[in-house]
């Protein structure tokens, strides 16, 4: 079954990222089989900054029907991409069995400016279009409940995400957030505006202080009150502080599930652990 006929009730996914290159290769398969468990609907592998990892990408997926029972669905970004480079990344997407891909702008690589980098593909809309034309995909992209953070305002930022879903997007993965206010507010005028595809809500678990807000910084998303006061008051702590923030996380899933979210796509880190634990707590998986 295609990921995009899934969407007949709430689907439950899982990302993982390519090993880094000092770790051993290996390391990625021991955590598809630990995660298989949780019989995902799908699973998404990322792409690695400029395609970094890209060839571990098109491994990874192509393993993952086999020892996870589920599609995959490969990331695909405009970094340093021409039509050309697309049409092989997608040959070769296609030659693996990888069916969905996730298409991305993509983050610009150290040492790059954003003018070279997406000098032939600026937009992921023009992205999609190539994967569409291309045929044989279903197509899925980003969406920001709090904007992105390069836009003008919430209203452009919904436009410009209306043109992408409108050039042939089956369904939409969030960026990480902490207020589900936000992620609920975001899905509402969205759909004031014509947006009918699927809108999957984009979990990270809060395990390390640091890290949360490395990445909130660097995405924008906001902190509630209620996040900001576990990491004022764990967050020299990492062990009080993971079990908080895996409350938080709990919490944060099942208000979501009660307000009827299309899908929860949990950004796995490559911890099957805490992704079991979390999948298991909500209720999600047995």
């Amino acid at each position: 079954m295609s990921i995009p006929a899934l969407f007949r009730q709430t689907v439950v996914s899982l990302e993982v990222f390519p090993p880094k290159p000092d770790a051993p290769v290996d390391m990625i398969h021991q955590t598809l089989v630990q995660l298989s468990h949780l019989k995902p609907d799908y699973m998404s592998v990322t792409y690695g900054a400029g395609g970094s990892r890209a060839g571990l990408t098109l491994e990874i997926a192509k393993e993952i029907p086999t020892l996870c029972g589920c599609p995959a669905l490969g990331h695909l970004t405009c970094v340093g991409a021409d039509k050309a480079s697309i049409q092989q990344s997608l040959a070769q997407f296609q030659q693996a069995g990888v069916e969905a891909i996730l298409a991305l702008r993509g983050d610009v690589p150290a040492g790059r400016d954003a003018q070279t980098a997406f000098a032939h593909m600026p937009y992921a809309s023009e992205l999609v279009k190539e994967i569409v034309a291309y045929g044989g995909f279903s197509v899925a992209a980003a969406c920001y409940p709090e904007s992105h953070y390069q836009s003008d305002s919430q209203r452009d930022d919904l436009l410009y995400l209306k043109r992408k879903v409108d050039c042939g997007v089956d369904w939409l993965v969030s960026q990480l957030f902490f207020d589900n206010d936000a992620f609920f507010s975001f899905v509402d005028r969205a759909r004031r505006i014509g947006i009918r595809v699927p809108i999957t809500a984009g979990i990270m678990p809060v395990l390390n202080a640091k890290q949360i807000l490395r990445m909130t910084t660097l995405c924008g998303a906001s902190i509630p009150a209620s996040l900001s006061r576990i990491i004022a008051r764990y967050g020299e702590d990492p062990v009080s502080f993971a079990e908080a923030g895996m409350d938080f996380c709990c919490a944060q899933i099942t208000d979501l599930l009660k307000g009827g979210v299309d899908g929860i796509h949990l950004y796995s880190m490559n911890r099957a652990k805490s992704a079991t634990a979390i999948l298991q707590r909500t209720g999600l998986r047995d």
